[in-house]
């Protein structure tokens, strides 16, 4: 979409840009991972960023805007999914866990958290369409950043929807 950058100045009004247009993406897939920790949602933003960044010389040039949202997503989910890793080995190491739940708030939080901790069980398919649906997008829009169509889309959902109710154990 945008033309490959020739100087310093062109890649860093090119990240500007991509930061801008996605910033929404990137915050919402950090709070996601990290609903009750503050310290690890803003290390993986600034990691994410300083990923992106590297990434922006070797960026391929897009033919379409989703192909570039679909290509940061891959980035902020792929260091998100790394610094989650990385929190679980800490509490590992030093034994801690989270504070008891005292509030609906925290119980929220909770459900929440151990919704993506399942979610981050599936496979890449099936996570992607369940992220992108948590995070707001429409079907056309999903349809578009995962470059399907929308019958593939649909039985993604499906699909994944029976997933995560075999790791929940319900019904649906």
């Amino acid at each position: 979409m945008l033309p490959k950058p020739k100087h310093s100045r062109e890649l860093e009004a090119r990240f500007e840009q991509l930061v801008a247009q996605h910033q929404t993406l990137i915050y919402g897939v950090c709070y996601a991972f990290f609903p009750l920790d503050k310290f690890y949602r803003d290390e993986t933003e600034q990691q994410v960023m300083i990923r992106l960044w590297r990434g922006m010389e070797s960026m391929p040039t897009f033919a379409h805007k989703g192909e570039e949202a679909a290509w940061g997503y891959t980035i902020v989910r792929h260091e998100a999914c790394r610094q989650w890793k990385r929190q679980l080995q800490q509490q590992k190491r030093f034994n801690t866990t989270l504070p008891p739940d005292t509030a609906d708030d925290d119980r929220h939080a909770t459900q929440l958290r151990e919704l993506y901790e399942a979610i981050h069980l599936l496979d890449d398919s099936a996570s992607q369409v369940l992220l992108l649906y948590l995070e707001g997008y429409s079907q056309e829009e999903m349809s578009q950043q995962l470059q399907i169509s929308m019958s593939a889309l649909n039985m993604r959902i499906v699909r994944a929807k029976e997933k995560l109710k075999n790791l929940f154990n319900i019904e649906i």
